[in-house]
């Protein structure tokens, strides 16, 4: 019986299994890279919904607070990350548990042409209602649209 000498893999065999895997990440990293965006996206809607209602929380204790909704308060952030708030938003934020880095965003996807972003709470009713500018016309960050349909 004559004994065979296994030394591993051929260089065509390696070659096949290394095109074979190409293609595969070729194409599955397009999808994981959108997967991750639209992740990002969603976290950045929670986020805003989240600073919204702690405004409208606490325009709700204003009794408490003794501070008089304004007529218009903004927070603006920045494509860079940077992030202006009017003193209406730092109180309310002060007096939350969220830190103000949650009013950065994650995504770059939002900014269109590199603006800033306005979220603006205006006085209705005595409740704040809020409207936005800035962002990339097909998406809303405050109706939690993500499907950017360019």
């Amino acid at each position: 019986m004559k004994k065979t000498d296994n030394r591993g893999f051929s260089l065509v065999e390696l070659i096949v299994v290394i095109a074979i895997m190409a293609v595969l990440i070729g194409i599955l990293a397009p999808q994981f890279i959108r997967y991750v965006e639209r992740s990002r996206m969603s976290i950045d809607v929670q986020n805003v919904s989240n600073l919204c209602h702690v405004v409208e929380t606490y325009a709700a204790d204003v009794g408490t607070h003794n501070e008089a909704i304004p007529e218009s308060a903004t927070l603006v952030i920045d494509p860079s990350g940077l992030v202006s708030i009017d003193t209406y938003w730092e109180h309310s934020l002060n007096n939350s548990e969220i830190p103000t880095s949650d009013c950065r965003l994650r995504s770059d996807s939002w900014f269109d042409s590199g603006n800033s972003i306005t979220i603006t709470a205006h006085k209705l009713n005595g409740m704040p209602y809020f409207t936005e500018s800035g962002v990339k016309e097909n998406l809303s960050l405050l109706q939690g649209d993500t499907n950017d349909r360019d």
